[in-house]
């Protein structure tokens, strides 16, 4: 179970190796819902519906520089002693021609949510230094970050 969504809980190494797969590491952006469309789209057919959510990697396995994402979601539910205090903490990490910004949220069970912050993850990858939420050079990349969990958190 997923206790925080720190990037070295949602940053982890993904080994792959086979006859199509070229050698090398990729900065590509993947989560482990893809493994669904990856595998189908190995084996030739298409994942199921239930796992909309799920693009193939099978193109990055190809080709390390390629992309198949601009961002990922991760999420993780705690339930405190008590369950009226049931905590959502969730990240949006999207990929930008300045390199890769996160968002994190936490919201309380009432939908009363705590202040939001925001890294650049390419020169701060322990999130040790916030970015001000009005931060002229990510200004776009924050925006979308938060559209991007609003949707999140909002959906049926």
């Amino acid at each position: 179970m997923k206790r925080s969504v720190y990037e070295d809980g949602v940053n982890v190494p993904f080994l792959v190796a086979g006859p199509e797969i070229a050698p090398g590491t990729t900065a590509a952006l993947g989560h482990a819902v893809d493994l669904s469309a990856t595998l189908a789209a190995l084996a030739g057919t298409t994942p199921s519906p239930a796992a909309s959510d799920s693009v193939s990697l099978h193109a990055v396995f190809e080709d390390a520089s390629a992309r198949v994402r601009d961002h990922v979601i991760c999420d993780v539910e705690r339930i405190e002693t008590n369950p009226s205090n049931e905590i959502r903490e969730t990240c949006v990490v999207l990929e930008s021609a300045d390199g890769l910004v996160k968002g994190r949220f936490f919201d309380d069970v009432l939908r009363m949510t705590s202040p939001r912050t925001y890294y650049e993850l390419e020169s701060d990858p322990a999130e040790a230094a916030p970015l001000a939420p009005r931060d002229p050079r990510f200004e776009d990349e924050i925006r979308t970050v938060r559209e991007l969990w609003r949707a999140y958190v909002d959906r049926p």
